[in-house]
């Protein structure tokens, strides 16, 4: 129809509901089918299914209400169980320092713990030129053998290996000599590593939901939701040397007047819904202003020609006068794979694609002849030519 020209692949709903907020429509929810082009882990296909919701004159405790209620309906009337709410906040930071995650499974509660003051600059050697030095603290004991398969674990992801102590009647373990009985709680084991500070919470983060898999602890609930609040706006891409926003740019601030800030400084009113260390639910309180709109594409590098060209409907739609909304999605597929206890979503589509992004049955992606490229006016050039 049209030669040349492209359609895009949307990733979501997300700019369609606002404008029907924008249009007058105060209350939206959608069982929608989703396309997404990325890559594909156990918890990702290209194409999904989310339970969209957009709410004009609404704040953030407004949405987690909604969900609250859905899933207390739904566990009531599908499972027997009765989930206490409100569910548990807890802000990014203090996810990410507290758990090495910004989506942690809380039904266990083991922690991190700076141990910096306590061993650096002790003359051990795993340690020399560690910024930071941390440890995860669990309420277990765990076995030479696991300790072989932690210190492997975190070796594979890029870190200088683990040291740990244990504190049963007496404190044992590799580091042992120094540390004091006072500076641990009877009967907990400890996993410590040396790093960049950042770079050390990753691990031990990672480190965690490996713990998990190879200890299997009792678990306190069989289901654990959490909301994680207060995420950046935007995040540093090392490999692009660029910012990107952390959720998507069209997030209100939580401060709107520190959009003139650095992009590390401004804080987003985004949220995600996590169970089980799962993230099933993603949303935000929108931007609803299209001057602020347009500083915040800015700082992602966006030309005032671009941003015309991608979002000007988006923003003409604004400067008609936008109601503040914000809104969630939930994602289908994740909640009845957990709910059903199955590692992956593929358990759950009927005909999923594979790990590398094809589909079986129908044996796609596969090749297209020549006429079929004529009428969609489309050359292939192949590298060799």
């Amino acid at each position: 129809l049209s030669p040349g020209k492209f359609y895009a692949l949307p990733q979501s709903p997300q700019l369609y509901k606002q404008i029907l907020m924008v249009s007058g429509f105060d209350r939206y929810y959608q069982i929608v089918r989703c396309f997404r082009d990325e890559d594909l882990r156990r918890d990702r296909q290209p194409e999904f299914t989310q339970v969209d919701i957009e709410m004009s004159f609404v704040c953030e405790e407004d949405i987690f209400q909604i969900v609250e209620e859905l899933f207390k309906e739904v566990f009531d009337k599908l499972l027997d169980i009765s989930l206490k709410t409100p569910f548990p906040r807890i802000k990014y930071f203090d996810s990410i320092n507290k758990y090495g995650s910004d989506k942690p499974d809380l039904r266990v509660d083991w922690k991190i713990k700076d141990f910096t003051n306590l061993l650096k600059d002790k003359g051990i050697k795993i340690f020399e030129n560690a910024e930071a030095i941390y440890a995860l603290e669990i309420d277990m004991d765990i076995s030479r053998k696991d300790i072989e398969k932690l210190n492997q674990f975190v070796i594979e992801n890029g870190g200088k290996g683990i040291t740990y102590v244990k504190y049963k009647e007496s404190l044992s373990g590799t580091i042992s000599k120094f540390l004091t009985c006072g500076d641990l709680i009877k009967g907990n084991s400890y996993i410590i590593i040396g790093d960049k500070k950042e770079r050390a919470i990753f691990l031990l983060g990672k480190l965690r939901e490996e713990c998990i898999k190879i200890l299997k602890p009792p678990f306190k609930e069989k289901f654990s939701f959490l909301f994680i609040t207060h995420f950046p706006l935007y995040i540093w891409d090392e490999e692009e040397k660029r910012w990107e926003p952390a959720h998507h740019p069209f997030t209100m601030p939580l401060n709107p007047e520190d959009i003139e800030k650095t992009p590390s400084e401004i804080i987003g009113r985004h949220y995600d819904l996590v169970l089980n260390g799962v993230e099933i639910g993603s949303g935000s309180i929108r931007n609803h202003d299209a001057d602020l709109q347009k500083k915040i594409l800015k700082k992602l590098g966006y030309s005032d020609e671009e941003i015309e060209n991608k979002f000007g409907f988006l923003l003409e739609a604004l400067r008609y006068g936008a109601p503040p909304h914000g809104g969630i999605a939930l994602g289908f597929d994740r909640i009845a794979a957990i709910l059903l206890g199955l590692e992956t979503i593929r358990d759950v589509i009927p005909f999923p694609k594979t790990t590398k992004g094809y589909a079986l049955f129908e044996g796609a992606p596969s090749f297209v002849n020549e006429e079929q490229l004529r009428d969609l006016k489309i050359f292939i050039k192949h590298e060799e030519d």
